[in-house]
């Protein structure tokens, strides 16, 4: 596994999909491949928080985690429960056009069990609340890479908290932070997209 984590820092997503080959003819399931390749991308985190790794070096190792799970993502599907957990609406806010962590999130819960709706990036808080009426998820994540785009993500947090004050609304993103969360009223907070699923988990559970 460790040569599956060294791909994953290097961004080489050809050589991750290599390796997955390997490893999957070797008996390891998907969804153990795909812890692994989250934990690597916790490690890339981790280090981006004490300083040692920026911006770039996150994009690149997502990319390839993206590519790998793209590649698991049928047999992800397939060993997913039958019954479905509860639906999840998905975007990027305005002025982001970043979806390297917004798809991981919707693939990793497509895998989990979850209806996934992905509105995509650089979406509205007006659209994003029509996508609610229309849809009535569970709960609606969303994501912000960008500092500049941490006031699009508050916008619509606050919006759809005032027309839909049941909505329950999750959000992440390399910039947010759980204080930022609790300031523009968040219900949660989920720091990777891996412990995503376990707060979404808690938040339907709590309903």
């Amino acid at each position: 596994m460790e040569k599956l984590r060294a791909t994953i820092k290097s961004g080489d997503g050809g050589a991750v999909k290599a390796e997955l080959d390997v490893l999957s003819g070797q008996g390891h399931g998907a969804r153990e491949l795909l812890d692994e390749m989250i934990e690597s991308l916790r490690e890339v985190g981790e280090a981006f928080s004490r300083g040692d790794a920026f911006i770039p070096e996150m994009l690149i190792a997502a990319r390839a985690m993206q590519a790998g799970a793209d590649h698991l993502g049928p047999e992800l599907i397939k060993t997913s429960s039958d019954s479905k957990i509860g639906k999840f609406m998905i975007a990027t806010v305005s002025g982001d056009l970043h979806d390297v962590g917004k798809n991981l999130v919707a693939l990793i819960f497509k895998g989990n069990g979850f209806d996934v709706v992905d509105l995509g990036v650089d979406v509205s808080a007006d659209i994003i609340m029509a996508a609610y009426a229309e849809n009535q998820p569970d709960i609606v994540g969303l994501s912000a890479l960008l500092t500049t785009t941490m006031g699009a993500m508050e916008e619509a947090v606050r919006a759809l908290k005032a027309k839909y004050p049941d909505a329950k609304v999750m959000v992440g993103g390399a910039p947010v932070t759980q204080d930022f969360a609790d300031r523009i009223g968040a219900d949660a907070y989920a720091p990777d997209a891996a412990l995503a699923v376990e707060v979404a988990r808690k938040l339907i559970s709590a309903r």
